[in-house]
């Protein structure tokens, strides 16, 4: 039932479920499997959308080859090689809303990462850090009408600090596997906020 369903990745565990599922029941495979071709097909799919992103960075060859390789010789590629965890699919819808917010500056529609964010944002509450970026989309495409009132330098300070106080209310309200924020709960943890 619904119940034993994570809150805070709720279709990334949903989709690997049924990914084992059709798995166990056309090959046999054991869980452990299961993460490891879903792993390895969003790898995939994750370096194509790395090329389609460098694309829109650089039309020349060499820059582009150069920008492929360093975003793909990043850590997070090691999700795609059989780990055994969530983060592969909303690194994969992460790295698609980056694509389509970089399409939506350069004047394209605000439906695709807005779509690409939820969808990461389903697949784990970690994206919600994406956020920020998508109001900022939102900002652009609605021709900064804030932008004389945000110029000025004096607010900067109040305003990056209240919306840090509200990012912090909200994390350690709702947030469901949050971490303690000064000192940690057991020997060996740590605390957000920690040195």
């Amino acid at each position: 039932g619904f119940e034993h369903v994570p809150a805070f990745e709720p279709l990334d565990f949903i989709l690997h479920l049924e990914f084992y599922r059709l798995g166990l029941t056309l090959w046999g495979w054991p869980p452990q499997a299961s993460y490891e071709w879903l792993s390895l097909l969003a790898g995939v799919a994750y370096l194509a959308v790395l090329w389609k992103l460098v694309g829109l960075l650089s039309q020349n060859l060499l820059q582009r080859l150069t920008g492929f390789a360093l975003l793909a010789s990043l850590g997070s590629l090691q999700l795609f090689f059989g780990y055994g965890e969530s983060y592969t699919l909303v690194t994969l819808a992460a790295s698609a809303y980056l694509y389509t917010a970089l399409r939506a500056l350069r004047g394209q529609s605000l439906l695709w990462p807005s779509l690409c964010l939820i969808l990461a944002m389903t697949l784990h509450v970690l994206a919600i850090a994406l956020l920020p970026s998508w109001i900022y989309l939102l900002w652009k495409k609605a021709g900064q009408p804030w932008k004389q009132h945000l110029h000025a330098p004096r607010l900067y300070l109040p305003v990056g600090l209240g919306l840090a106080l509200i990012g912090l209310f909200l994390y350690t309200q709702f947030y469901p596997a949050r971490l303690p924020l000064w000192t940690p709960d057991e020997q060996g943890k740590y605390a957000l906020l920690s040195l």
